[in-house]
């Protein structure tokens, strides 16, 4: 994504390196870019617009389409099985996902996004015609993409940002599409990383999965394993379901909530909670997930989690 942007561009750190991703020999992936669309605001810096580019990694869970449209580059996590590689979200989906860890007799390695792999992205950004980047990632969680997104900030041909937001998952990806919107709107990329760096930490996050060995009912908590607080044990889909919600409905309007489900066991639940949550009083903008690489080893494949972007 590249969108004017006032503020200042001489934070990031410059260099130059070059490496392709897995299965990309020549570094020729496209990431979108758009120039100013929508009715933002332009101001100037030193006579000129700045052009600001929003670069994550497949960890933060953007569904393609969300990222499409913001114009965010997302790269890839790779998942090796033996001597294959997948890059998620490009030849690995969701549910071969979790079919690979289900049958996983050791040789399944989720692997971060290498120096290489960001720098592709960037230069893709500047070669769009973005003159600084912000890269949101996280140092929460297994998966941590920050050091490869350093070293490639080094290397690359404009100044980048790096921003550690603190959340996980899709907490990341909300942190992500509140700076693409941020910039759309006319902040800075000062105001915008500062966005970033603070929304991380208000974003809310209610989950459930089932009970173990197959017992009937699920467990309901908010936050991250290993500080999950239980909100209560739930008998039921809609008992589950019902929790979930109101745990939503305790965050004061306008809210932007993400559901995600794990594996495909996972969908009928993640669906009733959308419809529920749509059929309220006051229904927040809700956005479909799935939970993938960055955090699938930590979780049952039957849990959904919800993220609540507070107003």
């Amino acid at each position: 994504m590249c969108v004017d942007a006032p503020g200042r561009d001489d934070n990031g750190v410059t260099g130059r390196a070059r490496l392709a991703p897995p299965g990309d020999p020549l570094g020729q992936r496209s990431l979108p870019c758009s120039h100013g669309q929508g009715a933002e605001r332009t101001e100037r810096t030193g006579g000129r617009a700045l052009t600001a580019g929003v670069c994550t990694d497949s960890g933060a869970q953007l569904p393609g389409d969300l990222a499409a449209r913001l114009g965010i580059g997302v790269v890839p996590l790779t998942v090796r099985v033996a001597e294959q590689e997948f890059l998620e979200g490009e030849d690995l989906e969701a549910d071969a996902l979790y079919e690979m860890l289900a049958a996983d007799d050791g040789d399944v390695e989720i692997v971060p996004p290498s120096p290489g792999q960001c720098a592709v992205a960037y230069e893709q950004l500047a070669a769009a015609g973005c003159e600084s980047i912000i890269a949101v990632h996280s140092s929460v969680g297994g998966c941590n993409s920050l050091n490869a997104a350093r070293l490639a900030a080094r290397a690359a041909p404009v100044p980048v940002r790096i921003v550690d937001c603190g959340s996980l998952s899709f907490g990341v990806g909300c942190c992500a599409w509140a700076v693409a919107d941020a910039l759309q709107a006319g902040a800075s990329v000062d105001d915008a990383v500062s966005l970033a760096e603070s929304l991380g930490r208000r974003v809310g996050h209610v989950f459930c999965h089932g009970l173990p060995d197959g017992a009937p009912g699920f467990v309901v908590a908010t936050g991250f394993a290993p500080d999950a607080v239980d909100i209560g044990p739930a008998s039921s889909t809609e008992h589950a379901v019902a929790l979930m919600a109101d745990h939503v409905s305790s965050y004061a309007p306008p809210r932007r909530v993400g559901i995600g489900a794990a594996g495909p066991q996972a969908v009928p639940v993640a669906d009733a909670l959308a419809t529920r949550l749509a059929a309220s009083a006051d229904p927040p903008e809700l956005v479909r997930y799935r939970i993938g690489a960055g955090v699938a080893r930590r979780l049952r494949p039957d849990t959904v989690g919800c993220f609540i972007v507070p107003a």
